[in-house]
């Protein structure tokens, strides 16, 4: 006998059976995706912290060749050469050309965060003269005392600045003289560039780190290396006394 029946496993879902599925898929997608953008997020910190270790290496580099000197901060809007560029030019890529790292590094993207590439330019402010444009980083005010060491003119005559000067750099202090754990470098925070914290290429550490990466900042220490920090750890050294970021040589406050 013959029929019409349609056979069970040519049978198609039901509204319900499809209804779970989509269900099961929704809550599968929600369990998973803070994962995934966490992943996200750690590859971009590790990323990070690979291109800060670059710094260090070319930190390290230029002090082999400047008798353990770090090399100038760039501290303050002063017309002097430093690590991360010269004369007041630092909003295109091209005046990285012209810092005191760039022959160790020779690369723009060395300088910045893989993740500061998706900001918004535009909400960066007074772009012109804004060292924001070109790196993620800065470096510690300390290694030129934050200002109280004396500036020198170079003497090899080598180079000059726009007005046809010596460049003038910063005496700053040798490696060897910070603890190898103390802060030279760190990546800025970015949600600060509102108060002009980007106006050179150092801070004082109140000035504050990243908040891109998972409670993470990446900071690169007196001997080179690169290592993550906790926010809450960065912000706990931000005290009174002598610590990791407050660390001018031989001043008992870190200070001057």
């Amino acid at each position: 006998m013959t029929g019409n029946h349609t056979s069970p496993s040519s049978r198609g879902f039901t509204l319900i059976e499809l209804l779970v599925v989509i269900a099961i898929l929704a809550l599968l997608l929600a369990i998973f995706t803070p994962a995934l953008d966490q992943l996200k997020d750690l590859a971009a910190m590790v990323s990070c912290a690979d291109r800060m270790r670059q710094m260090g290496m070319a930190m390290m580099g230029y002090a082999d060749e400047a008798k353990l000197r770090i090399p100038g901060p760039n501290w303050r809007r002063a017309h002097h050469r430093g690590w991360l560029y010269s004369d007041l030019q630092m909003d295109q890529l091209e005046h990285l050309r012209s810092g005191l790292m760039w022959p160790y590094l020779r690369g723009v993207d060395s300088y910045r965060c893989p993740d500061d590439y998706d900001e918004d330019p535009d909400m960066v402010p007074h772009r012109p003269n804004n060292s924001r444009m070109i790196t993620s980083y800065c470096m510690n005010g300390s290694v030129c005392g934050y200002g109280h060491r004396a500036q020198v003119a170079a003497t090899d005559g080598s180079t000059c600045d726009l007005h046809g000067q010596p460049w003038v750099f910063w005496d700053t202090y040798k490696w060897t003289e910070y603890e190898a754990n103390d802060v030279i470098m760190w990546e800025a925070d970015e949600t600060t560039s509102q108060k002009g914290w980007w106006h050179d290429g150092s801070n004082f550490p109140w000035e504050g780190i990243t908040q891109r990466h998972i409670d993470r900042g990446n900071t690169v220490c007196a001997d080179g290396h690169a290592e993550w920090m906790l926010l809450t750890d960065y912000y706990a050294m931000d005290c009174a006394g002598k610590t990791r970021l407050w660390n001018t040589p031989g001043k008992a406050n870190g200070r001057w």
